[in-house]
């Protein structure tokens, strides 16, 4: 199917939660449609209302770069908090620069490290191997790597940020 033919096949007037997302990512990137971020935004909030938990993240990032609303830190800061509530690495990691102090950033950064975020793991590693906030440990960064690289494309994810964190920080 092509994404127009699934984009077609949505039924807006009584689609569910997960659907409502489906045509807020559809109109985010113009995916079988014309690209439109007022149309991603309000089908992102529909999602939310209707219960969708990936939407808070995506309705966040709306906030946050001003697509299809007004930029509004303190939403953004809402959305990805009700995001991170309900679990969510992503959000745990989106939540970090929004933290004034670095212990905060760093709490966050942990949380989404250890739920196998890998721009998380990645940059906590980073952070280990350069002593960046953190106490250097490269034998700690490492280990992070290893343990919490997600599934099937492990040795791949993990070979990368190896061979970038050795390269980049000596």
């Amino acid at each position: 199917m092509t994404f127009k033919e699934i984009f077609d096949s949505l039924q807006p007037i009584s689609c569910s939660a997960e659907e409502a997302c489906i045509l807020g990512f559809f109109y985010q990137f113009g995916l079988g449609t014309t690209r439109s971020y007022e149309a991603s935004f309000n089908w992102y909030q529909v999602a939310v209302e209707k219960g969708e938990p990936f939407a808070l993240i995506q309705l966040g990032e709306c906030y946050e770069r001003s697509r299809g609303c007004q930029e509004d830190k303190s939403k953004t800061v809402k959305y990805y908090q009700k995001s991170a509530e309900l679990g969510h690495p992503q959000a745990f990691y989106k939540l970090v620069e929004y933290q004034k102090k670095r212990q905060h950033q760093l709490i966050w950064l942990q949380k989404s490290t250890v739920n196998g975020f890998k721009p998380a793991i990645a940059t906590m590693a980073a952070l280990l191997l350069c002593g960046n906030g953190v106490l250097k440990d490269k034998h700690e960064a490492i280990k992070i790597v290893f343990k919490y690289a997600p599934g099937e494309d492990k040795v791949d994810f993990r070979r990368k940020v190896l061979e970038y964190c050795f390269n980049s920080f000596p």
